[in-house]
């Protein structure tokens, strides 16, 4: 009998999170959804998205987004852009890795910049989105800067390179070492960047760092 209530106190508890969900709360809503499947689950996400709650969106996104059939990706991804709008960062990075890796979709850097630069402004800094702004702004990648680089927002982004992961502060590294588009040559600001990177055994930057020194 023990052993029983044991195991229908999840199910007491579930029942207990939808029927409060439908009370109003969304945050329930999604905890419930997490545990269902099929159109039980799409019911609780839709439920909470009634309720206003844009992690719901991004989720039932997720959901669709998943699923084999190019019509329930496109669904998918118009669901995470109605998230996007409402800025939550993990469907502003999801849009813009999509559209700047051009998965699924027409590769867009443009619109894949306007994802990442509406999450630096509205949730915060990001490796990743800095550093594909970075490649964006300064012309290493797409037509829009490729003769004519914003260097103002090139120089904004590769600044935060404290933020970027190893692979893109070791590009940063190589646009003083080097020079480039926005960048004077500057042997002093690349030994800074390539010796952070070799405190975390970076091989290439330590190979760098030893011809620097010969």
């Amino acid at each position: 009998m023990l052993k029983l209530l044991f195991l229908l106190i999840p199910v007491f508890i579930f029942a207990g999170n939808v029927e409060k969900c439908y009370k109003g709360n969304s945050y329930l809503c999604i905890k419930a959804a997490k545990e269902s499947s099929g159109e039980k689950k799409v019911r609780l996400f839709q439920k909470a998205i009634e309720l206003g709650n844009k992690e719901a969106l991004f989720l039932l996104g997720k959901y669709y987004y998943n699923k084999d059939y190019d019509t329930y990706k496109k669904r998918g991804i118009s669901y995470i852009d109605q998230s996007a709008k409402k800025h939550y960062g993990p469907a502003l990075l999801f849009m813009g890795d999509l559209y700047f890796n051009g998965t699924g979709v027409r590769k867009d850097y443009e619109l894949a910049a306007k994802y990442y630069d509406d999450y630096i402004r509205y949730v915060g800094k990001n490796e990743k989105a800095a550093g594909n702004l970075s490649k964006y702004f300064c012309g290493e990648i797409g037509r829009k800067y490729k003769k004519n680089p914003d260097c103002g927002r090139c120089y904004f982004f590769t600044n935060m390179w404290r933020y970027y992961d190893d692979e893109n502060r070791l590009a940063v590294a190589k646009k003083y070492l080097y020079g480039s588009n926005c960048f004077k040559k500057s042997k002093k600001a690349a030994l800074v960047i390539l010796e952070s990177l070799a405190k975390n055994k970076n091989s290439e930057a330590v190979e760098l760092l030893k011809s620097l020194k010969k």
